[in-house]
């Protein structure tokens, strides 16, 4: 096994996890909104997508799926626009009813949110694969790799909920849904942006 290929996998997987994004974003938002329960649903729709994104990264990797740069590209624009709708539906003025809730948080709002991210897509479709060689099995890589990341990711996020019910006061707990929805919007702009010059250039 190659121990410092490894640390670096795990420390590049930390910081692209912590670094607040897309997920990151609704989680909190969700915790601060509705609860430790709802918060917690999200995470685990937004774990079980980057498995989804890790699966279609390893069948790449066997030659099973081959995709072409652009259609990447043209995912991860359609992740932000994705993004994008689901922001503005936070900042809806109305009162948040149980109906809304579960579009805006949840397994399934997790899920499609982390499946779109346009962050975790370009991850695994290019720096993951580097990181295979970490054993001389391709499938012992595949599920060490995968442990960690599921490890660092429920880690990450659970420690992101316990600050936002347990540290973060009340006022500041009431404005975190609409702060976040705001910075949800504007890193689904840029990457909407992003995404269509990448688009623009091939």
């Amino acid at each position: 096994m190659n121990i410092s290929l490894l640390t670096a996998y795990s420390l590049t997987v930390l910081a692209l996890i912590a670094t607040p994004g897309p997920v990151v974003v609704l989680v909190t938002g969700a915790a601060a909104r509705e609860g430790f329960a709802s918060a917690v649903r999200t995470m685990i729709g937004g774990n079980l997508a980057s498995l989804v994104l890790l699966a279609a990264a390893a069948a790449m990797l066997n030659g099973i799926v081959a995709l072409d740069p652009r259609a990447l590209t043209l995912m991860a624009t359609i992740g932000s626009l994705f993004i994008i709708r689901l922001a503005l539906g936070m900042l809806r003025a109305e009162p948040v009813t149980q109906d809304a809730s579960k579009k805006r948080s949840g397994v399934m709002a997790g899920f499609a949110t982390a499946l779109s991210n346009p962050k975790d897509i370009l991850f695994f479709a290019a720096f993951f694969p580097q990181f295979i060689p970490v054993t001389d099995s391709f499938g012992f890589s595949l599920g060490l790799l995968t442990a960690v990341w599921a490890m660092i990711d429920l880690g990450v996020l659970t420690l992101y909920i316990l600050a936002v019910r347990r540290w973060l006061t009340a006022r500041y707990a009431q404005r975190l849904p609409t702060v976040s929805a705001f910075f949800l919007l504007i890193l689904a702009l840029y990457g909407l942006g992003y995404n269509l010059w990448q688009l623009s250039l091939q």
